[in-house]
């Protein structure tokens, strides 16, 4: 399956198609040897800075020739076709509306647009927990600094034995005056998978808006369909790839 993918994307260019979109299972899934990776080193942390298979690289590769090739007729007339072919492959991926999707550079870059859109006022409250990537928590501050709003830490235990344990913790810090909460899916320092629809829901019924961290959650979840997903993807934003979380399995299950 890897090894077609290169050529598929040779044959899609020669014949004018632009987007590749390949579905692997668990039984398919690309050898070790089809990254890059120095075979003396086992590399584990794909969440901080991931390694691309090889055959993704030579797809990459075929998009910077045929942009060098004539930069500005790519620009002007070939690039905005490819993203919008893009933002219905993937969100056929993820079962989102290729109308909601934004592509950015990264998932911390997403959350700080999110964030520098929001409006805050000093009486506002936004919340994270202490299993959130620095970035994005970081983040958070900043913007709650600047407005004077204040950031409420949830502290959710750990290991965790039950998801329970996750949403009592984090509904227990909603108050009146939340207005959003930053929660990964998958934890980047812990590998945990929060019960995200849950959350999502009982925040939602509270007047809570839910920004989710989603950077690992579509490497390593099965694709739901868009109704499934309706409240998952409320305002979640995914970085897609092949990944792998870093050290350790996660301890819950799915939600």
């Amino acid at each position: 399956m890897v090894s077609s993918l290169a050529a598929a994307g040779r044959r899609g260019f020669e014949a004018g198609t632009s987007v590749i979109v390949i579905t692997m299972s668990d039984s398919s899934a690309p050898p070790a040897g089809a990254w890059l990776l120095d075979p003396e080193v086992t590399y584990l942390n794909h969440g901080s800075f991931g390694s691309c298979p090889g055959p993704v690289l030579d797809v990459q590769g075929d998009f910077r020739r045929r942009f060098e090739r004539e930069p500005v007729r790519f620009v002007d007339s070939v690039l905005e076709g490819l993203l919008d072919e893009t933002r219905v492959s993937v969100g056929a991926f993820v079962g989102a509306d290729p109308q909601d999707l934004v592509f950015v550079a990264n998932a911390t870059t997403g959350v700080n647009t999110v964030l520098q859109s929001l409006p805050l006022g000093k009486a506002d409250e936004l919340i994270v927990t202490d299993h959130a990537y620095n970035a994005c928590r970081n983040a958070v501050e900043h913007y709650a600094d600047r407005a004077g709003a204040r950031v409420v830490v949830v502290r959710v235990p750990f290991p965790v034995s039950d998801p329970e344990e996750i949403v009592h913790a984090v509904l227990a810090m909603v108050t009146p005056r939340t207005r959003l909460a930053l929660l990964d899916h998958v934890t980047s320092p812990t590998a945990i998978i929060f019960p995200i629809e849950r959350l999502v829901r009982e925040l939602e019924s509270r007047g809570v808006e839910t920004l989710v961290d989603g950077a690992h959650a579509p490497g390593h979840g099965s694709p739901r369909s868009q109704g499934d997903r309706r409240h998952v993807l409320h305002r979640e934003l995914s970085q897609v790839g092949l990944c792998a979380q870093s050290c350790g399995d996660a301890p819950l299950a799915a939600p």
